[in-house]
Formats: C-alpha cells, sequence, structure tokens
C-alpha cells in the first residue's frame, strides 16, 4: 500500500516539478537564467556546456506547446519551494501560496504582482488592464486586498497616502491620530496646515506635529527593502534593428551557456559499463531533467522571439517615429494570435529588456491599454508621456493641476478623467500642483 502511494506520488510529483521548472525558466531574466543554468550543470552530469563553434540548439520544429498538469497542482507544489535568498517577488509569491486556495484569485494576485513598480506600489491602469487580459474585477480586488495584508506592509497601494495607511494598520493604529489624518486631511497634510488640521480633528498643534512625525517614519518604497546595495546588471533579451531599410527582431544569445547532453552515461550503461539497478535508475532520472532543461530554455526563446515578432509588427509606427506613436496592446490579444495563454505572455516577458539601438527598455513598455482619438488610439504609456511633457513645460510659479492637465489633453483629442490624469502622475513620481510649486 505505501509503495503504491509513492508510486502515485511521483508521478504527480515529476510533472509538477517538470512544470515549475518550465515556468521558472520561462520567467528567468537574463542573468537569473545565467545562474540557474550554472546550478543545473554543477548538479547534473548528464548536462554539459559546449563550446561556441559547436552545433547549437535549434529551435526549429519546436513544439508549440506541452502538457502540464493543473493548476492546483502547482500551487501546492509552489508551497514547498525553498530559497536560500528571497527576492521580493519570491516573498510575496510564498505570502500567496500559503494563503490563498481559490486558484483564480491566485493567478490575479501573481498578475497583480506584475504590475508592481519598483516602490511596490500598484500601477494606476492595473485593474484595467487586468479585466481586458480576461480576469475578473471581483478576483483582482480580493487579490489585492490579501496583497495589502502581506509584508512588506505597504505593498500593493496606490499612492503614498494609501501605502502610509496599510502600515499603520498593520500595526493596528487605525484609531491613532496619525491614522486619522491621511485618513481625513491628507491635502492639508500635503501643504503642511497644521492649524487647520489640528482645527479639523480637535487636537492641539504639537499633538499634530508629533502623528506628523510619526507618519515621516513610514516606509516611502516597501519594495526598496529587498533591493541589494549592489546594482543588478541587465541584459537585453531582444534586439530590434534596423538592417537594409527594415526592422528585425532578434534574440540576443552572448549571455546564454549553449547547453548539450552528456551522452557518455547513457552509452556506459548501453554498453554494459554500469549494471547497477540504482545507477541505471539515477542516470535516466538525470537524463531527463537534463531534456527537461534544454527544452524548456528552447521554449523560452522560442516564445521570446515570437512576442518580439507581435510587438514588432504592432509597433512598427513606434519604431520608425517615436513614443506618440505607441498603440495599444494587450497581453491577452498577443495571446490569441500566438495561441498561448495569456499568464504565459505576462511570464515570458516578465525581467526582459529589448534593446533598440542606444536605448533599454523593458518588454513590458510596449504592452499598455490605450485611449480613442480622433485619428485612432494612443496607448496609457503615450498618455504618461504627454503629461511628463505638460509638467515640464508648465511655469513653476504657475503649475497645472490635474484638472488643467485633463483639459489640455482634451483639447488634444483626447478625453481623460481628472482622476486618471492623478494616477498617472502618481505613476510618474510627479508631486501634486501645491508641492511643484515655486515661489518668486
Amino acid at each position: 500500500m505505501e509503495l503504491s502511494q509513492n508510486i502515485k506520488l511521483g508521478q504527480i510529483q515529476r510533472p509538477t516539478l517538470k512544470m515549475y521548472q518550465s515556468l521558472k525558466i520561462l520567467q528567468a531574466s537574463a542573468l537569473d537564467l545565467q545562474s540557474l543554468i550554472k546550478s543545473e550543470l554543477n548538479e547534473n552530469p548528464m548536462l554539459e556546456e559546449i563550446k561556441p563553434d559547436s552545433e547549437t540548439l535549434s529551435l526549429d520544429g519546436l513544439e508549440s506547446g506541452a502538457s502540464t498538469p493543473d493548476a492546483q497542482k502547482a500551487h501546492d507544489y509552489l508551497l514547498n519551494i525553498q530559497t536560500q535568498s528571497e527576492s521580493f517577488e519570491e516573498h510575496l509569491q510564498k505570502q500567496a501560496a500559503m494563503e490563498i486556495k481559490d486558484i483564480e484569485i491566485l493567478r490575479a494576485f501573481l498578475f497583480l504582482q506584475n504590475h508592481l513598480d519598483e516602490r511596490g506600489f500598484l500601477e494606476a491602469d492595473a485593474f484595467e488592464c487586468g479585466t481586458r487580459e480576461g480576469l475578473k474585477k471581483q478576483n483582482l480586488e480580493k487579490a489585492l486586498e490579501f496583497m495589502q495584508s502581506c509584508e512588506p506592509a505597504g505593498v500593493g497601494a496606490r499612492d503614498y497616502r494609501e501605502c502610509f495607511m496599510i502600515q499603520l494598520r498593520q500595526k493596528r493604529q487605525e484609531n491613532s491620530l496619525a491614522f486619522k489624518i491621511l485618513d481625513k486631511a491628507y491635502e492639508l497634510l500635503q501643504k503642511r496646515k497644521v492649524k487647520e488640521i489640528a482645527h479639523m480633528l480637535g487636537a492641539s498643534t504639537s499633538e499634530i506635529e508629533l502623528a506628523i512625525s510619526q507618519i515621516a517614519t513610514l516606509d516611502l518604497a516597501p519594495a526598496k527593502n529587498f533591493q541589494t546595495e549592489e546594482a543588478k546588471a541587465i541584459f537585453a533579451d531582444v534586439k530590434f534593428e534596423k538592417i537594409g531599410g527594415k526592422w528585425q527582431a532578434f534574440l540576443t544569445k552572448e549571455y546564454l551557456p549553449k547547453l548539450a547532453i552528456n551522452d557518455s552515461y547513457r552509452q556506459k550503461i548501453a554498453s554494459g559499463a554500469i549494471s547497477k539497478k540504482e545507477d541505471k535508475s539515477y542516470i535516466k532520472t538525470k537524463l531527463r531533467d537534463a531534456k527537461n532543461v534544454i527544452e524548456a530554455i528552447e521554449k523560452r526563446q522560442s516564445t521570446l522571439l515570437k512576442i518580439a515578432n507581435v510587438i514588432l509588427e504592432t509597433q512598427i509606427d513606434f519604431f520608425e517615429h517615436g513614443i506618440a506613436y505607441l498603440k495599444p496592446l494587450t497581453m491577452k490579444s498577443v495571446a490569441e494570435r500566438l495561441g498561448l495563454h495569456h499568464t504565459t505572455i505576462s511570464r515570458a516577458i516578465a525581467e526582459k529588456y529589448a534593446q533598440i539601438e542606444t536605448k533599454l527598455l523593458p518588454m513590458r513598455y510596449f504592452f499598455s491599454t490605450g485611449y480613442a482619438k480622433e485619428n485612432g488610439f494612443v496607448s496609457n504609456t503615450s498618455v504618461k508621456d504627454e503629461i511628463k511633457k505638460i509638467v515640464k513645460s508648465e511655469n513653476p510659479r504657475k503649475p497645472y493641476s490635474d484638472l488643467q492637465i485633463a483639459e489640455i489633453l482634451n483639447d488634444s483629442g483626447l478625453n481623460i478623467a481628472r482622476r486618471t490624469i492623478a494616477k498617472y502622475r502618481e505613476s510618474l513620481n510627479i508631486p501634486p500642483k501645491n508641492l511643484r510649486k515655486k515661489e518668486a
């Protein structure tokens, strides 16, 4: 009975492990993939690195899909994954895996995680992008609610006010004066109107000053705590180059060691040099693992190139004329064109960069929703760029309000709400009007 159970467990674990490894390789940055390959080479004698002048891995004939276990098994396996030093992403994923039982909410959580900026703040259009990618709003809301209960405190906030309130809430200080200031008098706080705040909340000015000093100790960027002091190297996974007057997409392979199967052990089995059942089983297991690694790397590269070509086809005007011509593009639409799931696209472009001449851009840069304009559509990224230009050109003594920025954009044919302008402005780390104003 025990043996039977062990066999069944092995049958479940192996494909789950294969799937997890495949997803890990797909999602890995260029630098992380280097480290992962090095680890596999050290641990698996069936893998070997071949010299650059040897025959390279071919992507030709790669199958478009592979069988995977169901999402629940992947979720269960995630609980048992151990890491030597957790990244910010891994830290969040571990918390989600331990607490979120609903697979659809977990998917929404992972989607939102991919829309956190370097501070740990949720991007302004994350929900809009999520619903366009087929995720239910209620699942996104539940996922965000859980995210805002995670450590580090403040993660998942949409602005500084919410970030501070989350931190105080986790400290169980919802009844504190600091929390009340954030909740009831945040605009006055931004203007540092201590007397008005004191009058509004029925407190003394000294009490308000003390509460403000407490707020000043709160974390402005929760995710920064997970970033090492040493800068992380960034490699371009994809290059877009104009050759002979035509833009083309290429994979950058310089950083990627070339792998092959070490056939010497398999030959020893065939010749009878290795006869022990245990040794044969070990070698067969390692051989299978080696093939899985090579297959996963090939699939990663193939998927990246396919996505890059769709980007190039869709955004050709951007490549020719610049950011103002960046079109709306969703992961769901790319997934449909390639016959993949939108989460595969999300993982494939995570922490990946594209080189365009001298520029290095995250691949997520090319994905955004958009707004209708008289002559077509413009992307959210283009809108944000317009906001930056408007703020840069304003009179520093009379800066524009969010409403005025919205009116300027409306005059150019873009009908965008003031609240949306405020969200985009905050995501760009642009202070509100009163904090941008410079006295004569």
